[in-house]
Order: C-alpha cells, then sequence, then structure tokens
C-alpha cells in the first residue's frame, strides 16, 4: 500500500510496512515535503519523537507533535511543521520568524548563522527565543562585524523577539560561527556573562577564541572557580597589542584520554521490536552511575536517538561510535562524571 496519502485534507504518512531504519529515511522525506503551517498524521510501530529531534536540528524547522496513540503495537502522531529557513510571516514586522525555542542550545547559533549566511542586503528574519539573545548579538559583532541591525521587538519575560536585518554582504574571511569573541568590541559589564553562557552551549572537545587588548586573565581565574578542570585554556597570541585565547570544553572527556567505564552487558536491541528498543535504551541510561556507560548494539544508525538525548540530557550523556555499518551499529553510550 501507499505510505503517503491525503485524508480529509490532511497528509497520512503509513510507515508501519516499513523497516524501522527505512521509516527514518521515509519519515525526513515526508516532514520536507510538506509545508511549513501544515499537519501530518504519522503512523509507525514505534515512537518517531528521535527522528523529529533529528529533523528539527539538521533542517533547523520547528516542529510540534501530539500524540493521538501511544502503542503498544501502533503509534499515531499529528506534527506540524514550524518556522525554519523558511518561516511564517510575523504579524506586524513582515519579516520572517526564526523560532529556536525547540532545538537544543548547542544547535542554536549554528541554525541562526546559516539563515543569517542565507540572507542578502536589507533581507532579514524575527528571531524568536525563550531567553535574551544577547550574547549572540556580541557574537555576531564578533564573527560578521557591523554588517547587520538588532532590534528588540519583545523583551520577555518568557519570549523575546528580535529583528535582525543583513546590511551588506559578509566579508569571506569573517570566521566560522562560534569560534570568535571580540572583547574588545562587548561592553565591560556584558564580556564574562556572554562567554560563559556561549561557553554552555558548546559541546563536549568544541572550542571558541576570545580576542582581547589585554590579558584576560580574570576570565580565566573566573572559568576555573566555575568549571574547574573541565576547560582547557591555550594562548594563540600573547601580546603585546592583542590576546588571542582558545578555551576548550573538557566537561566530557575526550575518549584517548578519559575513556568511560563500560558497566554491565552490552545492550543489544536487534531482538527487539521497534517500539520496544527505545525504552530499554533510556531505562538503561538512567540506571548508569555518572561517568559510566553502556555499548548499544543495533541493526541500524541510531543518529535520530542522539537528537533525542541532545534536546533531553544535554551536556549530561557522551555518545562514541565504535563500528558504524553496514551490518551492526555500536555505540557507546555514557553519563557525564557530572551528572546526578
Amino acid at each position: 500500500m501507499e505510505s503517503t496519502k491525503e485524508h480529509n485534507g490532511e497528509k497520512e504518512i503509513n510507515l508501519l510496512q516499513h523497516r524501522h531504519g527505512e521509516c527514518q529515511v521515509r519519515l525526513v522525506q515526508a516532514l520536507d515535503e510538506i509545508g511549513v503551517g501544515d499537519t501530518a498524521l504519522i503512523i509507525a510501530d514505534h515512537d518517531t519523537k528521535p527522528v523529529f529531534y533529528q529533523y528539527q536540528a539538521e533542517r533547523g524547522h520547528a516542529l510540534s507533535w501530539q500524540y493521538e496513540r501511544e502503542g503498544p503495537e501502533v503509534w499515531k502522531i499529528r506534527v506540524t511543521k514550524g518556522n525554519g529557513g523558511a518561516g511564517k510571516v510575523s504579524a506586524g514586522c513582515n519579516l520572517e520568524e526564526l523560532d529556536v525555542r525547540q532545538l537544543p542550545p548547542p544547535l542554536r547559533h549554528k541554525v541562526i548563522f546559516e539563515k543569517f549566511d542565507s540572507l542578502r542586503p536589507t533581507e532579514g528574519f524575527l528571531l524568536v527565543n525563550d531567553h535574551d539573545p544577547k550574547p549572540l548579538y556580541y557574537e555576531f559583532r564578533s564573527v560578521r562585524g557591523d554588517i547587520f541591525e538588532w532590534e528588540y521587538v519583545e523583551q520577555g519575560p518568557q519570549v523575546w523577539r528580535v529583528k535582525v536585518v543583513k546590511t551588506k554582504n559578509v566579508p569571506a574571511t569573517s570566521g566560522e560561527p562560534g569560534t570568535k569573541f571580540d572583547l574588545r568590541r562587548i561592553p565591560s559589564p556584558d564580556r564574562h556573562p556572554s562567554i560563559f553562557h556561549r561557553f554552555g552551549t558548546l559541546t563536549a572537545g568544541e572550542s571558541l577564541e576570545i580576542l582581547n587588548d589585554h590579558d584576560p586573565r580574570p576570565l580565566y581565574e573566573n572559568f576555573r572557580l566555575t568549571y574547574g578542570d573541565n576547560f582547557s585554556w591555550d594562548y594563540l597570541e600573547q601580546g603585546p597589542h592583542l590576546w588571542r585565547v582558545k578555551i576548550t570544553n573538557n566537561r566530557i572527556a575526550e575518549p584517548k584520554e578519559r575513556p568511560a567505564q563500560v558497566s554491565g552487558k552490552e545492550l543489544d536491541v536487534r531482538p527487539y521490536p521497534p517500539a520496544e528498543r527505545h525504552r530499554l535504551i533510556f531505562e538503561k541510561f538512567e540506571g548508569l552511575e555518572p561517568g559510566a556507560a553502556f555499548v548499544l548494539i543495533n541493526d541500524h544508525d541510531p543518529k535520530p536517538l542522539y537528537y533525542q538525548f541532545a534536546a533531553e540530557h544535554d551536556g549530561k550523556f557522551r555518545w562514541e561510535y565504535q563500528e558504524k555499518g553496514p551490518v551492526i551499529w555500536r555505540v557507546a553510550i555514557g553519563k557525564s562524571p557530572l551528572s546526578r
């Protein structure tokens, strides 16, 4: 039977006849096909929430979903496609909304920069966030320069809306999002809060670079008091007119330096039906001690599950592929040593 059809004007995506790995591919294709603001009914033999998280992260579109039926043999989920690269026009603003509230924090800046870089001069968007994006403003100034306008439309306490307009094309040598903060361009009271906020969105092993006209040693001391040994501080340049420092998130140690202790048996979910797999995996994760890990064995890439972990356990897990198909996938999933 056809996997997609229209029913009372609503697209129905039936995945019951597809294998679990094929469901992921078909669902992503179907979500690509529906328009912003449209709703589709997903029918599957398992909970497709991890794919929704993956889609939000990789496509930049917010999704909202509501369960019509939750197993045990059939799931029916009504999903609505929200704003992203082609969002709706906000009332009274004449700009498309870019709503990042449902995206995991480590992915928000990436999505925002990609949207900004796709604009032509005089084009813009309305950024919607769940906190004041002032650190992003300073990051834009540091990485892209004075080529944008920034105007608050709404300032909390629950929602912040900011009109962002590109005024001219970005120079090709401006660098990548999230890599640079020029402290010389940030007012003194906002410097440390902005850096701490951005550092908090970095995933394990990621870095940011700061520039200053003097040694930012006081910032180092604040980092040491806050994060202990869970960061590295490397001078790239030390005066006399410019200091450049690379700060790396080491809150979850690199596998080669501090491998997580694999506890218990491997969790092989291949014999289980799709509906049971995610439950078993999350129960295993919840039972881990901080710093411990288990090895997940699956018959397809569990990448959508990674995005669910990122959304629901941000900063509290580590994910390391040990084998990547084509028949078997093995992933070490660990709990952060700082998790409680």
